[in-house]
């Protein structure tokens, strides 16, 4: 996968510390391998300074999560998955980070915006239009799905954690 400067996320073409800060914006879920993009993104990082990853996360219940990654899956086929919070936080203790700092927030999605700007497997718009619709019901992706003036409105949880590298 690139990196965004043309070069492999699991062998970036940058020296050891080149960077006071690295981030990733809503990436890890379309990874086949987040540690190892994780461990290049550390790499890469100068000791000292703060390394941050920026991503939706997963959901805590289990069948919500399954049910929030089918959706994501569809809505977009390049989704491999939406990982929890605790896969994120071991990233950072594997790499030999210290524990990140965490900032929570929702990232504002609308049904029928949302359904516009996506690439849905074999372009069936209809079922993810179902997908999202059923999931108010209970809120079964765990997103806080609501019908709202016409429509279903809901959040993609989204963290940031940050930590520093040590020298």
């Amino acid at each position: 996968m690139s990196s965004g400067t043309g070069g492999d996320v699991y062998a970036l073409p940058f020296a050891d510390g080149a960077f006071d800060i690295v981030s990733c914006r809503f990436a890890f879920h379309h990874l086949q391998e987040p540690a190892r993009a994780f461990a290049e993104m550390v790499r890469v990082a100068r000791p000292g300074g703060p390394h941050r990853a920026v991503r939706c996360h997963g959901l805590r219940r289990p069948r919500q999560g399954r049910a929030f990654n089918a959706m994501e899956r569809h809505r977009d086929p390049s989704t491999v998955e939406f990982r929890t919070l605790g896969f994120l936080r071991r990233l950072f203790a594997d790499a030999g980070l210290p524990e990140p700092e965490e900032r929570f927030y929702g990232v504002p999605a609308e049904r029928d915006r949302l359904i516009a700007m996506s690439f849905p497997a074999g372009d069936d718009r209809a079922r993810l239009r179902a997908m999202i619709d059923g999931s108010v019901e209970g809120d079964a992706m765990g997103v806080g799905a609501r019908h709202e003036d016409c429509t279903v409105r809901f959040e993609y949880p989204a963290v940031v954690l940050v930590a520093a590298k040590g020298g």
